[in-house]
């Protein structure tokens, strides 16, 4: 309903922002703790012997880091919305 075409144009880039980045966020969450965990025990395994041990360094590390890489991906997806 909205003649002016900036305007509208403004309004439906911020919907997408506001859409697009929790959507990315809570669809990257899964794939990304995936990821950092198989990558974490490949590079622990290398290092210690005792695989309860890497275990447990994992999932100290992988919940802490989990929010940041969350974070990071949905603020570079607000920014490619742009």
């Amino acid at each position: 309903m909205e003649s002016n075409p900036d305007r509208f144009k403004n309004s439906f880039s911020n919907v997408v922002k506001k859409l697009a980045g929790p959507l990315a966020q809570v669809t990257s969450r899964e794939p990304l703790k995936n990821s950092m965990t198989k990558i974490l025990k490949t590079i622990l395994a290398q290092q210690l012997s005792n695989t309860g041990e890497v275990d447990d360094i994992i999932n100290k590390i992988v919940p802490d880091n989990l929010d940041l890489g969350c974070a990071l991906i949905k603020k570079a997806v607000i920014e490619s919305a742009e």
